[in-house]
């Protein structure tokens, strides 16, 4: 499902249609039409739609006061899965649309060039897109304190004007105006590339008229200007002032280009000269930044979202500085893959290892026990006398002036001088394009076979991984998200293959991230069954696969894939698919047997008891090591018959925690803790499940 803001023209709660306006917030499946016609996103900027369905209000969810939310956005009504029809495109202005399209070709670059979870940070910090940066790397980023890195806001666009100004009064001379026009011009392309949300249009803003105070020789009037700022914003609209969005844009800015300027005078920077030496000190003052702007905000958040991160301020220091590097390699890595993907290679690398780096850092964080505390409801009296305190603190210094210049400045380590010319650039590319080249040497067959059943939630990924580097991936699971995951951790960046890509049935559950997967990845084969489906999930998939020209094939009892050393054999559905069964799609789902030596997986689908019926008493060679659950544990599959002719020594059930269907079955639990002891795992219980074998001994790792 995907979520976008639709304009509304007109409106019938009656017999008769009438004009009105506002904002609606869509949640909704596209229709055939548009998955067939088109890769994600399948709605568009300019689109006109027909919709059927309730307009309603939105409801408080818990604490968070949702109908506030959106109203802050002029989003006034939800519909919840309407019926839809195109109706045109091209609608709205040609700026909003092409704005769109430039986002989407960047997002879509990006995915097809960095692997998960990379590739939606990389979409994140460039675009502002985030709905697909995976379940367990948002939590990272929220426990840690880091949140704020992955909404592109006033820290961000205060971050582009510091580091594009220091990169403009280094290379540019004449003329003076010059040195100030292109930090203006990157703050709005940035804002503008990532959809201008209110918070960055307000920082791009604050900034415009920071910039102006320093062309006009007013630089100790940074405050000042950024007052002024926010009095033409609040002129505009006065209740802007009291939305968090402003007030954390608002205190971010004042950080960045208030409180970090008084910080790094304070500091001898040192007179290296060398390239590593300009390094390392951009990198301490993107620190020193990222510390200012997070010590004032951090009350604020402490005061609406009840919670203290308490490594907020460490973890951002740490990672700021990682930030203009991963925006800058992957803004060229996304522009460079609309033309050309072997060239956004040459870039995809520094982004993958800063993001990787940067995801890294607040997984170690947010592992702290004390890493984020609640506190409960904040007094408006401690968050002002907070302030009160730091203001406090600025006049005394300034008071203290003499004293803290006989003090002397913090000296900041000089490193030696290293001048790196063209030769010395041309050398050090080599060096990293030779390290990538071994690495992937180095990562030789290693004689064991991985099969990760990945946590998707309700549904089934299952991605194997072969002793001779060959990857066949069975079900793309309700979205992409968790399958994309799974190939990015066990796939280097750079191989974006898939030898085999199954679709077991076209369920929602199994079929939702095929499309995406093979739109990102190149597909030597897919397989699928053939029974006939119209699900809108099935259309986006086989339109994927034409636009990529990956051969697709129809299962049938009796194949052989053979992916080196490992064999995978189809044992279902047959010739005939069997109809009338009460549920046709699930009893001729694709079942395979994969065989390494004498270890075997038995992957099932969602056959229910009377294909696993007709799989006895066709004589199928079931025998497996390790069972795959049909149908997520249902009640309708695992019969005791079937599970004792497999005999496994380990079985998963791959299910959604808490789940609407009730899955797994106790009966079925039962059945199978019979049969295999304590190797039961299930992904809601264990996250996601890796098996290795070296065909003879077989490990189980787990989260």
């Amino acid at each position: 499902a995907l979520r976008f803001e639709l304009r509304v023209q007109e409106a019938r709660g009656g017999a008769d249609w009438r004009e009105t306006e506002g904002r609606v917030l869509v949640t909704a499946r596209p229709p055939a039409a548009l998955t067939a016609a088109r890769e994600h996103p399948f709605f568009r900027q300019g689109d006109a739609l027909w919709l059927a369905g309730e307009i309603e209000a939105p409801r408080r969810s818990g604490d968070f006061d949702f109908p506030r939310y959106l109203a802050q956005q002029g989003v006034g009504s939800v519909m919840a899965f309407p019926r839809i029809e195109p109706r045109g495109t091209g609608q709205g202005p040609w700026l909003d649309r092409a704005l769109f399209t430039v986002r989407s070709e960047i997002a879509g670059a990006l995915a097809r060039t960095l692997p998960e979870p990379q590739a939606s940070l990389a979409q994140a910090l460039t675009v502002g897109v985030r709905s697909d940066i995976p379940a367990d790397v948002v939590r990272g980023f929220r426990d840690s304190g880091a949140a704020h890195l992955l909404a592109i806001s006033g820290l961000h666009v205060g971050m582009a004007l510091v580091m594009t100004l220091a990169l403009a009064r280094r290379f540019v001379a004449r003329p003076r105006w010059l040195v100030f026009a292109l930090p203006l011009l990157a703050v709005w392309g940035y804002a503008m590339l990532a959809g201008l949300p209110p918070s960055a249009q307000r920082a791009a803003v604050m900034a415009t008229f920071y910039l102006a105070a320093l062309y006009f020789g007013r630089q100790r009037h940074g405050l000042t200007a950024l007052m002024l700022a926010a009095l033409v914003l609040t002129a505009f609209d006065p209740g802007m002032v009291w939305e968090v969005s402003f007030q954390l844009s608002f205190l971010a800015m004042a950080g960045i280009v208030v409180v970090a300027p008084w910080i790094t005078e304070r500091i001898e920077w040192g007179s290296g000269g060398g390239a590593l030496d300009a390094v390392t000190r951009f990198t301490a003052r993107a620190g020193v930044a990222g510390f200012a702007a997070t010590l004032l905000t951090w009350p604020v958040v402490a005061f609406y979202f009840h919670q203290i991160a308490l490594t907020g301020i460490p973890v951002t220091v740490l990672a700021l500085p990682l930030l203009p590097i991963a925006l800058a390699f992957s803004l060229l890595a996304g522009a460079l893959g609309i033309v050309s993907e072997p060239a956004a290679w040459l870039f995809a690398w520094g982004g993958w290892a800063a993001l990787g780096v940067l995801a890294w850092t607040t997984q170690i964080f947010a592992a702290l026990s004390f890493s984020n505390i609640q506190v409960g409801e904040v007094s408006r009296v401690l968050v002002a006398g907070y302030y009160a305190a730091l203001g406090a603190a600025a006049l005394a210094t300034a008071k203290a002036a003499p004293l803290v210049r006989a003090a002397g400045k913090l000296p900041f380590p000089a490193l030696p001088r290293v001048d790196v010319g063209p030769f010395g650039l041309a050398v050090a590319a080599l060096a990293v394009a030779s390290a990538l080249v071994w690495t992937a040497a180095l990562r030789g067959p290693d004689e064991m076979l991985e099969v990760t059943f990945a946590d998707v939630g309700q549904g089934d990924a299952i991605l194997l991984r072969t002793p001779s580097r060959h990857t066949l991936l069975v079900d793309g699971g309700p979205s992409p998200a968790g399958a994309l995951d799974a190939l990015g951790a066990v796939l280097p960046f750079w191989d974006r293959g898939i030898d085999v890509l199954v679709l077991t049935h076209a369920d929602s559950d199994h079929s939702g991230g095929l499309a995406e997967i093979a739109a990102r990845y190149d597909v030597g084969l897919a397989l699928e069954p053939g029974t006939p489906s119209g699900a809108a999930e099935r259309t986006a998939w086989r339109a994927a696969l034409e636009r990529a020209g990956a051969p697709v094939s129809l299962a049938v009892a009796g194949q052989r894939i053979i992916l080196g050393e490992t064999t995978a054999e189809v044992l279902h559905p047959p010739p005939r698919p069997l109809l009338g069964t009460g549920s046709d799609g699930n009893n001729n789902s694709i079942v395979l047997r994969v065989v390494y030596g004498g270890v075997s997986f038995l992957l099932t689908g969602d056959i229910e008891a009377l294909g696993e019926r007709f799989l006895l008493d066709q004589g199928a060679g079931l025998e497996s090591t390790v069972l795959k659950a049909a149908h997520h544990g249902s009640a309708t599959s695992s019969t005791a018959a079937f599970v004792e002719r497999v005999g496994p020594v380990a079985a998963v059930i791959s299910v959604g925690a808490d789940n609407r269907l009730g899955h797994p079955d106790p009966h079925v639990v039962s059945t199978l803790r019979e049969a295999v002891g304590g190797n039961l795992f299930t992904t809601a219980d264990h996250g996601p499940i890796r098996f290795r074998t070296d065909g003879v001994r077989l490990w189980v790792e787990r989260d």
